[in-house]
């Protein structure tokens, strides 16, 4: 007999479209909604974003990349709207092309969002998550330091990836379990 790290009778409900099939019918009922409200006013940036992050919800969902691709056409044309000035359509810009592993596209946006004010917070994470992919190795260590607040999520994923790279995996191990700890009872109700 095999030995499995995890018995599929555990999961495998999990894997069924029975158990996402609310979230898909809400998912498909929003992009029905912002679908009709962008007909009904074209230019309506509000409208592009709001059913671009819904075809990325259903990406999530399914794992069609068409979804992903309608995202981006959404978030482009937003952009353009506003005049290249909202640094939030650029982060989402700048994680949508991670996801396509379009890295140097995501560095790039980063690198815009910066240009006109965006939060140093966010540019600095979504730097290091486009850097680690670039070889930029110290310069996203750089970025990652720059967010090191105790207990800070976004952080420790992101310090356990890099110990990873540096072939540190007890490092990247003990930082993952960190994260770990500090989600684990999210979700909890409390007594």
């Amino acid at each position: 007999k095999k030995n499995h790290l995890a018995d599929p009778k555990d999961y495998k409900v999990f894997l069924a479209d029975v158990y996402h099939e609310k979230e898909i019918a809400k998912n498909e009922y929003e992009i029905n909604f912002w679908n009709n409200k962008l007909r009904n006013d074209t230019g309506s940036y509000v409208n592009m974003l709001e059913l671009g992050f819904n075809y990325l919800h259903r990406f999530k969902l399914r794992g069609e990349i068409e979804d992903v691709k309608s995202a981006d056409s959404l978030f482009l044309r937003s952009n353009a709207k506003m005049n290249f000035k909202n640094p939030e359509i650029y982060y989402s810009l700048s994680q949508n092309a991670i996801t396509q592993h379009r890295f140097q596209d995501a560095y790039n946006y980063t690198e815009a969002a910066i240009k006109i004010g965006g939060a140093e917070y966010t540019t600095n994470l979504l730097k290091f998550d486009a850097g680690m992919e670039l070889g930029l190795y110290y310069e996203a260590s750089t970025k990652l330091n720059r967010v090191n607040t105790p207990g800070n999520f976004d952080y420790m994923i992101r310090k356990a990836k890099l110990e990873d790279q540096k072939g540190n995996l007890d490092k990247a191990i003990e930082w993952m379990e960190k994260a770990f700890d500090k989600v684990k009872n999210i979700n909890k109700k409390s007594p």
